[in-house]
C-alpha cells in the first residue's frame, strides 16, 4: 500500500512538472512569436519551427489564419530559396559570385532577398519561409533546392516523417519500438516544450551513433530512401507553393541549376533523374502559377574546370553563364520583370 502510493505521489508530481515547464515554455515562446503559441496541440493547423537556435529564431504560425497583406514598397520583391549553389561564393579568391547577383547587374530591377544558405534542404528552407511570408510577400519566389534533397537521408527527424511514415535506417520494427514511437508523437503534437527538446536533440546531433549511420546511408541510400526524401522535398514544395498563392505571390519558379555531369553529358543518376520527374509532376499540376527554369548550356567538357570548382559549385564564370541562362527564360515568362 505504502509502495502504490509513493508511486502514484511520483506519476502526479511528474504530470505536475510537465504542465508547469509546458506553460512557462509557451509563456517564453509568446515573447517572439504570437498568440498561436497557445494553440499549438489544440489546432492541427499550427506549426512549430526553429529557424536559428543560436538567434533563439522560431516559428510558431497557424497556416489557417487569415494575415493582412502589407503593401509592398517596390523593393526587394523578389525572394530567393536554395543551398550552397545559390548561396554563391563557394571558390575561392575573386573567382566567385552567386546567380543572384549575377542577375543583378544584367536587370537592376532584379531586387532580391536571397535567403539560401550552405547546406540547406527545404526542410529548413519552408521554416525560413514561414517566417517570412506572415511579415511581407514578394511577387516573386526562386525556388533552388535540386542537389541537397538527399540531406535528410538517415535522420530521425525530418520534416514530413509523421506524414510520410518512413524510417530511413533498416530499424528493425518491434512492438515495444512501435510503442515508444507513437508516444513520441503524441507528445510532440500536444506538447511544445517536448517538441523543443526533441528539435534541440536533433540539431545538434547529440546521439553519435545516429550520425554514423546518417552519413552511411548518404553515401549508399537505397532507391526507396531517394524516393521518399524526394516525397519529403515535394511535400515541403507544395506547401510553399499553395502559401505563397494564399499571400498573393505572382509567380513561382522551380530553379534547376546545370551542373558538371550535364555539360559533360553524363547520364542522370537515379536521385536527378526522380528530381526532374517530381518538379515536372507539380509544375503540371501549378501551371501557370509554377514554372520551371531548367536550362543548359553548351559548354565544351574540356574547359569545366573554367566554370566550375568543384561538381555543383560554380566559379564567376559559371556563375555568369547561369545567371544568362536564368534570366533569358525570366524575361520569356515573368510579366513583372519585362
Amino acid at each position: 500500500m505504502k509502495k502504490l502510493f509513493i508511486i502514484t505521489k511520483i506519476f502526479f508530481s511528474l504530470i505536475i512538472f510537465i504542465l508547469i515547464l509546458e506553460i512557462i515554455t509557451r509563456i517564453v515562446f509568446f515573447i517572439p512569436t504570437n498568440l498561436d503559441v497557445f494553440k499549438y496541440g489544440f489546432k492541427k493547423s499550427v506549426i512549430f519551427e526553429i529557424v536559428d537556435l543560436s538567434k533563439f529564431q522560431i516559428t510558431i504560425v497557424d497556416k489557417e489564419r487569415k494575415f493582412k497583406t502589407p503593401k509592398r514598397k517596390g523593393e526587394q520583391r523578389i525572394w530567393i530559396f536554395g543551398g550552397s549553389t545559390t548561396a554563391g561564393y563557394n571558390c575561392e579568391g575573386n573567382q566567385s559570385s552567386s546567380w543572384p547577383d549575377q542577375i543583378n547587374i544584367l536587370d537592376d530591377k532584379f531586387d532580391f532577398i536571397n535567403f539560401a544558405f550552405n547546406g540547406a534542404n527545404t526542410d529548413q528552407q519552408i521554416t525560413l519561409f514561414w517566417k517570412k511570408i506572415i511579415k511581407s510577400q514578394p511577387e516573386i519566389i526562386f525556388w533552388a533546392n535540386k542537389f541537397n534533397t538527399s540531406n535528410i537521408i538517415g535522420k530521425n527527424n525530418y520534416r514530413n516523417k509523421d506524414i510520410l511514415n518512413y524510417e530511413f535506417s533498416n530499424v528493425k520494427k518491434t512492438k515495444i519500438l512501435t510503442n515508444i514511437k507513437r508516444l513520441d508523437k503524441t507528445l510532440k503534437t500536444y506538447l511544445l516544450s517536448y517538441s523543443f527538446m526533441d528539435k534541440i536533440i536533433a540539431r545538434l546531433n547529440l546521439f553519435p551513433n545516429n550520425k554514423i549511420m546518417s552519413q552511411s546511408l548518404k553515401a549508399n541510400p537505397t532507391e526507396e530512401d531517394i524516393i521518399f526524401s524526394l516525397k519529403n522535398f515535394e511535400l515541403n514544395t507544395i506547401e510553399a507553393i499553395e502559401t505563397s498563392k494564399k499571400y498573393g505571390v505572382k509567380e513561382f519558379y522551380l530553379v534547376s541549376l546545370f551542373s558538371i555531369k550535364d555539360i559533360s553529358q553524363i547520364k542522370k543518376n537515379e536521385k536527378i533523374y526522380l528530381y526532374d520527374k517530381t518538379i515536372k509532376k507539380i509544375e503540371k499540376k501549378y501551371f501557370p502559377f509554377v514554372k520551371i527554369i531548367n536550362e543548359i548550356p553548351t559548354i565544351n567538357k574540356n574547359d569545366s574546370d573554367k566554370y566550375f570548382c568543384d561538381n555543383v559549385h560554380k566559379t564567376l564564370k559559371g556563375e555568369i553563364v547561369q545567371a544568362n541562362l536564368i534570366y533569358k527564360k525570366l524575361i520569356l515568362n515573368s510579366n513583372f520583370l519585362k
